[in-house]
């Protein structure tokens, strides 16, 4: 059985969440994770999806069989320390699978007055700025199921 939701059910979902969501960001924004240090924020996101009832996957990639994968880009930094959490919610359907991907590192600090703007590459990023902001959507999607279980 195909459940299908509308935007303006989504809408109304996700203003009925509004403050879970706002405390959402509040924690995450409250921990460091700057790149090479994500492992306190991948831990909390770990025991929030986990407290969600979804499957959780925890490990640190091995950058040594990486160089062997022909798509392998170099990197900076190594993995250690830098562990990659996955959580599956399963659903009941036999429908395709929806995956939410992102990360959880920022760039360090910097300029912290108004209108400062930080350059990254092609883009520049203006103070203030909530670089996590993605990660909660993918939270509250998964937190909420949206019907997906169905599907």
């Amino acid at each position: 059985m195909t459940q299908s939701i509308t935007a303006k059910e989504v809408s109304k979902r996700v203003e009925n969440e509004r403050e879970n969501i706002i405390s959402l960001l509040r924690d995450i924004l409250r921990i460091p994770s700057v790149t090479g240090e994500e492992t306190e924020i991948q831990n909390y996101f770990s025991k929030y999806l986990s407290g969600l009832g979804l499957e959780v996957d925890v490990w640190e990639p091995d950058l040594d069989r990486l160089k062997n994968h022909p798509a392998f880009v170099p990197v900076k930094k190594d993995y250690k320390g830098r562990p990659n959490v996955v959580a599956v919610l399963r659903g009941s359907g036999g429908g395709k699978s929806l995956i939410f991907n992102g990360h959880v590192d920022v760039i360090p600090p910097g300029p912290e007055k108004p209108g400062a703007s930080v350059s990254m590459g092609r883009r520049d990023y203006k103070w203030p700025n909530l670089w996590k902001r993605g990660r909660r959507y993918e939270i509250w999607f998964s937190r909420n199921d949206l019907g997906c279980k169905n599907y």
